[in-house]
């Protein structure tokens, strides 16, 4: 298998995951190596291999009308004699509550949910 030609890292907010019988509202952030031509395709690829996760999809349980949302914070091409095969890593969940900016806004803190 060929190595990843970009590295990017996403962060996720307002997603509702269950977890048992319970469902919390979570952020995270988790890297993402891909191959692309670009840092635009590279981006797309990201968020497509998290759509395409069976196990972050089963535990989702935001209704339509509050999607969950991903930001990319980085997309940053890889020398080959360094990059690893197309993966990515572990999901780095804390709680979201609301307070924290988007990536890339002021800082200033969104109103609770």
């Amino acid at each position: 298998m060929q190595p990843a030609d970009f590295r990017v890292r996403l962060r996720g907010r307002n997603f509702l995951l269950a977890d048992g019988d319970r469902i919390g509202r979570y952020a995270f952030d988790v890297t993402v190596f891909v191959h692309a031509r670009d840092p635009d395709e590279a981006r797309e690829n990201a968020v497509r291999a998290l759509a395409d996760d069976e196990d972050l999809r089963s535990a989702l349980r935001n209704p339509h009308d509050d999607p969950p949302l991903v930001y990319t914070l980085e997309s940053v091409a890889i020398p080959r004699d360094i990059a690893p095969p197309p993966k990515r890593s572990a999901f780095v969940f804390r709680p979201d509550d609301g307070t924290e900016p988007e990536p890339g806004l002021p800082e200033e803190p969104r109103t609770p949910r």
